[in-house]
């Protein structure tokens, strides 16, 4: 197929779109001057709004910087519009611990650890600070406050993640001192082979780190890598032994600081040594984690082994990018040991699960991908050999240095010209990440375009553009028909307990439309039927499957004998081209591990016996569609779920077309199949047809603005593309993120519109703490102590969060003073003074309405306050996450709406992955790209809070009566229970005392028989509606 690749009208008719969102300083000018259009994006390239209103293309050979390993638009990143949870955000349903249970199983195969354990989050770089903070509280030596990275590092945007980041333009604008990392050499290899022998004694060398008389073998320096790499452990154990370092973070292979290889020899060495002193060690593979490489993790290509040949592993590793979310993987239950309060997307935790499975499945095509790269990567390097050096590869992964580096800047400027995306590293590399949708036509086409930029920047000849890409042929538009079907069937079998639509003929109508496939007819099998298409059945599992693999024809006979099952056939002259067919799960008690499934005895569960399609139309979605069809007309029979195993690896491209349609483990079996394959092991999966209306929570409000019923057809419909693709906020955004991003600003005083999209609480406190530091140097002052109070909660994914929320994981210098109330604030403000020295302290933090104690805080404190900093010229700052969706104030949607309490800076976390970060005129670094992280938050989750703020501002006066007669249904409920008492506040506030199980089910407990009241508009109703 032919796609036209971007021109220079797109880039205009961007440009004059983003200036008016620019005006005013908005936001920073530093979005890529193309749109997305992200429903027309699929494999490699990325869909863009053209000025002619049609799309056009780029090939984004960074595949969003690591992000989508699958491509755009992958059927399986739509799975995840088939859980309900993704739509709420909610995860405390048992599907939701399910998922996680899943998920978490999966990355303890991929490690090969005894116990796994995860702590999620929004970010890598929030995941960074998660594990340096695990390692902080876990230091041996409690004086111990800096960070060991490494020379070319890159671990993240905040704060001690940044100090730890080895590029001075991005780190020192934002030192924080006395809190520097401490940075040795990083070993990198000439090439890309990581797996080098041993010397005899290594390992055993390295684990006596600590004895007084350690020394290394002088014929160890022979060898040159060899002897980079002792020089460089040589000065972590100097390090080391000054006892200052309470974590080692370091990557696999360094990705922003140039592609650099390291080799298992050093990492073996540096864990070893690690733990002979006590110290943490975090593999940072936010990167070069979920298959970048070779294999899924990247610390397992380098089969790093103790002396006695057991497994060496760090004591963390980091996820992100693929992963969809932060996670940390730890050893230890951290979550639980440290207290820690987890913040993510749902959503993104899904599509990042379906990710993982189907790029483990995918190993094959990666290695096959690698070895085609490597081939023509060889012949440009080649070509071109008196401008390109140093080619390295692995996996998904490639590089290549300029042996001019100061060329990079206009090799980058050429990249759009020619169609394509990609970026630098380093000082003189240029890296790319491709992911499973490139074919050889589009490699051929990135490689050809490689070869016209350098001949034509570096060789001085012209470049010969062209203004199309001939690709595989691919269907969004047949995909989004039918999940847009699906999740609409869905919603009204939610609702109304049936679908409005025949949903044959309406699966027909989709199936028929398509390519090679025009004038078929699907056909339902039944028992009537059977006998005239039972010899067409063996014949096409004949024509397709070797012997041992084909179904006897008996079986399919049984799925349908008793009109429980559900069948389908599409037919051709009298032929069948592709048939899915599935029975009642009871039919089948022979089936391995059917009879461990609690749904065994269900007769509404489906058994999947088999789908099938004839050789002429494979590798062209049809088995996808016809699989679809299938799920589509069992939720018309009011089916509850289909089962059914597929074998890992050689049933992978069927068990991608299950996760894309909301499929999860349920069992994993190794060595199920009793052959000699090479792959033995089963997935047997579950993919539930019905959504269940969510437990009622009213403590969540939060997390989850928007509730099941909220949600509407076309609601579901607009948000696919953004629930199926996650791109990275900073660099690229669509007309419809950029009116959402001015919708939520518009809400605020005109002089706090200033501001940055984040992905939750802790990375907005680290971009205010990062721009006031900003402004504070423009005035030649360095102050960086805070005031904060007991309660007030601002995140724990990062340091600075940390130290804001909680005394006792208190990093950075923050004073905690008592939080102010109605009887104390004149005590409090008096205390304020005293501690507020305008020499020292840069800002007063503090919630309006603390989310963990749900008591106003008073307005004649907050005025008091204001003039206070004012007259000091301290900063001060407002997390008002609790605060907005007018529940400080019934009549503003923030507290700092009102001009005598407005603050100098603030944020609000807006659940899953959103948060908005705004700031007086002062403190709002408008500078490009120095406040950017990869993501920025996730546009599925921004636009999510802002239909919740769309329903309430739609009818304000409605919204304050279900509001004002919520709060007196508890009150009275409260009142009937013997010594309880309720504290509310629009709706909003504590609980103390003895209450009905099935109310305090539903709330937070804090502690003290106290609980936590804090709904969402939708519960609101909903609990009206039930009481």
């Amino acid at each position: 197929m032919k796609l036209n690749l971007i021109q220079k009208s797109d880039e205009a008719f961007a440009k004059e779109k983003l200036d008016t969102y620019y005006e005013g300083s908005l936001l920073p000018a530093e979005k890529k001057q193309y749109l997305t259009n992200l429903k027309s994006s699929h494999g490699p390239y990325m869909g863009i709004e053209g000025a002619d209103g049609k799309p056009h293309y780029l090939m984004d050979a960074a595949s969003q910087i690591a992000t989508l390993g699958l491509g755009f638009n992958p059927s399986v990143f739509l799975g995840p519009a088939h859980y309900l949870e993704s739509w709420t955000n909610e995860n405390h349903t048992q599907v939701a611990r399910e998922l996680r249970a899943s998920f978490e199983a999966f990355l303890k195969r991929k490690t090969g650890w005894k116990k796994l354990h995860t702590t999620f989050c929004n970010s890598g770089a929030e995941a960074n600070e998660i594990a340096l903070g695990y390692c902080y509280r876990n230091r041996k030596n409690k004086n111990a406050k800096k960070v060991l990275a490494f020379e070319g590092s890159f671990h993240g945007r905040m704060l001690v993640s940044l100090q730890a980041t080895w590029n001075p333009s991005k780190r020192e604008p934002f030192l924080f001192p006395n809190f520097e990392a401490v940075f040795c050499d990083y070993p990198e290899l000439h090439d890309d082979n990581t797996n080098l022998e041993l010397p005899t004694g290594w390992q055993e060398l390295w684990d006596n780190a600590t004895n007084r008389d350690f020394s290394t073998p002088k014929e160890w320096k022979k060898d040159e890598s060899l002897s980079l790499e002792i020089e460089a452990l040589l000065k972590v154990r100097d390090e080391l032994l000054k006892g200052e370092i309470f974590a080692i973070i370091v990557e696999p292979m360094q990705c922003e600081g140039g592609d650099r290889y390291s080799s298992n020899r050093f990492h073996t060495a540096l864990i070893l040594m690690a733990k002979s002193f006590g110290v943490g060690v975090i593999h940072d593979e936010v990167q070069t984690g979920f298959h970048l490489g070779k294999e899924f993790f990247w610390h397992r290509t380098l089969d790093m082994k103790n002396a006695d040949g057991s497994q060496l592993n760090p004591d963390y590793v980091v996820c992100a990018k693929k992963a969809q979310i932060g996670i940390v993987i730890s050893h230890a239950d951290e979550v639980k040991l440290s207290g820690a309060a987890e913040e993510y997307s749902m959503v993104s935790m899904i599509r990042g699960y379906f990710h993982a499975v189907a790029l483990d499945q995918s190993q094959e095509s990666i290695l096959k991908l690698e070895e085609k790269s490597r081939q023509r990567l060889e012949k440009l390097i080649k070509k071109h050999s008196k401008h390109i050096a140093r080619p390295r590869l692995m996996g998904m992964s490639f590089a290549f240095d300029l042996l001019d580096q100061e060329k990079v800047a206009d090799f980058i400027a050429a990249r759009f010209d020619h169609g394509l995306l990609y970026y630098p590293a380093g000082a003189k590399t240029l890296r790319f990440r491709l992911n499973t949708a490139f074919t050889d036509k589009d490699l051929d086409f990135l490689f050809e375009r490689l070869d016209q930029i350098v001949s034509s920047v570096l060789g001085g000849n012209k470049a010969e553009l062209v203004s199309s890409v001939e690709t595989n042929f691919r269907a969004p538009e047949n995909l989004y028909k039918w999940h847009e079907a699906l999740v609409k069937a869905r919603l009204e079998l939610l609702f109304k307990g049936s679908v409005s639509e025949d949903p044959i003929k309406y699966a027909s109508t989709i199936l028929t439309s398509s390519d090679g496939i025009e004038g078929a007819e699907l056909i339902e099998l039944t028992r009537d039927n059977f006998s005239k298409f039972k010899d067409d059945i063996e014949a096409i599992q004949k024509e397709v499957y070797e012997p041992s693999r084909q179904t006897p024809l008996e079986v399919f006979e049984t799925s349908v004998n008793d009109g429980l099952g559900v069948g389908l056939l599409l037919v051709k002259e009298n032929k069948i081209e592709a048939m899915a067919i599935s029975g009642k799960v009871g039919n089948f008690p022979k089936e391995r591990i059917l009879r461990r499934d609690p749904s065994f005895e269900d007769e509404k569960t489906l058994y999947m016996v088999d789908c099938t399609v004839r050789p002429g139309h494979q590798g062209k979605g049809l088995g996808r569609q016809i699989k679809s069809a299938l799920n589509l007309v069992a939720m018309g029979k009011a089916k509850n779920k289909i089962v059914g195993r597929n074998r890992d690896r050689m049933a992978a491209a069927m068990l991608s077309i299950n996760l894309g349609l909301g499929a999860r483990e349920k069992f994993y079996v190794p060595e199920d199949y009793p052959d000699f394959e090479e792959y033995r092991d089963v997935f047997y999966y579950t993919n539930d047809l019905t959504w269940n209306e969510d437990e009622l929570r009213l403590d969540n409000g939060i997390t989850s603005p928007l509730t099941a019923r909220e949600l509407t057809q076309e609601y579901l419909i607009e948000q696919l593309p953004f629930l199926t693709n996650k791109v990275c906020l900073s660099n690229f955004v669509s007309l419809r993120y950029l009116d959402h991003f001015k919708e939520l600003f518009s809400q605020l005083p005109k002089e706090l519109q200033h501001g940055y999209s984040a992905s939750g609480q802790s990375e907005c406190v680290d971009k205010i703490s990062k721009s006031m530091f900003v402004a504070e140097k423009e005035t030649g002052r360095t102050r960086h102590k805070m005031i904060s109070f007991k309660g007030h909660y601002f995140g724990l994914g990062s340091f600075m969060s940390r130290s804001l929320s909680k005394k006792e994981d208190g990093y950075f210098p923050v004073e905690h003073l008592d939080s102010p109330n109605k009887e104390n604030w004149k005590e409090v403000l008096k205390q304020i003074e005293t501690a507020a020295n305008p020499d020292e302290i840069l800002a007063i933090w503090l919630e309006p309405l603390p989310q963990n104690l749900l008591e106003p805080l008073p307005l004649e404190f907050l005025k008091e306050l204001r003039t206070l900093c004012t007259q000091k010229k301290i900063n001060l700052v407002y997390n008002e996450t609790a605060s907005s969706m007018y529940r400080f104030d019934a009549s503003t949607f923030c507290a700092g709406s009102n001009n005598e309490i407005k603050p100098d800076a603030g944020f609000i976390f807006m659940g899953a992955q959103a948060a908005m970060v705004f700031a007086n005129e002062e403190n709002f670094l408008a500078k490009p790209l120095m406040m950017i992280s990869t993501w920025d938050g996730d546009e599925f989750s921004f636009a999510s809070f802002t239909k919740a703020l769309e329903n309430i501002n739609a009818d304000p006066k409605a919204y304050q009566k279900i509001r004002n007669d919520f709060s007196n249904k508890i009150h009275d409920l409260v009142n009937k229970q013997h010594a309880t008492t309720a504290k509310l506040h629009n709706g909003v506030g504590v609980i103390e005392g003895n209450l009905p199980h099935s109310l305090s089910r539903i709330l937070t407990p804090l502690g003290s028989g106290r609980y936590k009241l804090l709904p969402s508009y939708g519960a609101m109703k909903k609990f009206l509606e039930n009481n």
